[in-house]
């Protein structure tokens, strides 16, 4: 066994992101190359399972061949490589999101069981959509380390609470979607949104938010920040409030 020393500054997440990519190499498989090998037991290690022992593998969510992931339900793979992971129900399975393939475009859960906060930066870099809604996310989420590809982030309908910041948004995303959380907090500043930028939407069920703005320009038109889908959120002046 290799062990890996982390430094304390690294999160828990990064560091199994990092063990994915390293060291699943470790479990061969003799009819595989060793970078299929590496994609094979991340996606398996995604939903729960162990790549030494998947004699109770169970099905889920293949509808193919356990040994062949390209086979599997709702994946979409070009020249072997993982590219969309589509799951549209609860599957009932624990899913272990920093388990994602590195050359993953495109994720599309809806109702699966995530259950802890979503580290960004852990997320593959080659990623362009992330959707996971009703995914029972929880804690805070930083949209400053998002990937530098990101196009579009839907996180509704979870239990994602906190502060988020537009400040240092990737210059390709276009759309963000936040709704039904308990976010209290945006921080934004006039030109924080990058060229070519869409639309950030957050109709919060929970609690009031509240913009606050770094430098006291309003909110961008492309901003729909709302209560219950009609009482517009809060505007503070943070440069008046120093």
């Amino acid at each position: 066994l290799i062990v890996i020393l982390l430094t304390t500054s690294m999160t828990l997440f990064s560091a199994v992101f990092l063990l994915c990519v390293d060291v699943e190499a470790y479990y061969p498989t003799p009819s595989l190359p060793e970078w299929l090998q590496m994609q094979h037991n991340c996606m398996l290690r995604l939903i729960g399972y162990d790549p030494l022992n998947t004699m109770h593998f169970g099905g889920f969510p293949t509808g193919g061949s356990i040994h062949d992931i390209c086979t599997w339900s709702g994946i979409v793979c070009h020249h072997g490589y993982v590219q969309c992971i589509t799951w549209a129900y609860d599957s009932g399975k624990n899913i272990l999101y920093y388990w994602f393939p590195m050359h993953i475009r495109t994720v599309d859960f809806s109702q699966q069981n995530i259950g802890i906060p979503l580290v960004t930066r852990s997320l593959p870099q080659l990623l362009q959509k992330l959707r996971m809604e009703g995914c029972r996310i929880s804690g805070e989420i930083d949209l400053t380390t998002l990937p530098s590809r990101l196009r579009e982030l839907d996180v509704s309908w979870n239990e994602i609470s906190g502060a988020v910041s537009l400040l240092r948004l990737p210059a390709s995303l276009r759309q963000i979607n936040l709704s039904a959380n308990s976010i209290r907090y945006v921080y934004g500043a006039d030109g924080c949104f990058p060229e070519g930028f869409e639309r950030f939407f957050m109709n919060s069920h929970q609690v009031v938010p509240t913009y606050r703005s770094v430098d006291g320009s309003p909110i961008d038109e492309r901003a729909d920040i709302f209560y219950k889908g009609w009482v517009s959120a809060k505007v503070e002046n943070m440069r008046k409030i120093r």
